[in-house]
């Protein structure tokens, strides 16, 4: 059993972050008490132009869904 920091996502759109044991899936929300279930923490990353037609793709991809 290894504890680590996770995000969890409730039902109402809050997300919260744990130190929590690694096989936890289901936690209840800080905010609003509702179940929250862990989910994938967003990258933490720069793109640096290595690949620019790589870059400007996944920017077109992620402009059309709305996401930055």
């Amino acid at each position: 059993m290894t504890n680590r920091i996770y995000e969890f996502s409730c039902t109402e759109g809050h997300i919260t972050s744990r130190y929590i044991d690694e096989e936890v899936r289901v936690s209840s929300c800080k905010t609003c008490g509702e179940d929250s279930t862990r989910i994938t923490s967003r990258g933490n990353f720069v793109l640096n132009n290595t690949f620019p037609s790589g870059d400007a793709k996944w920017l077109r991809q992620h402009e059309s869904r709305g996401l930055k």
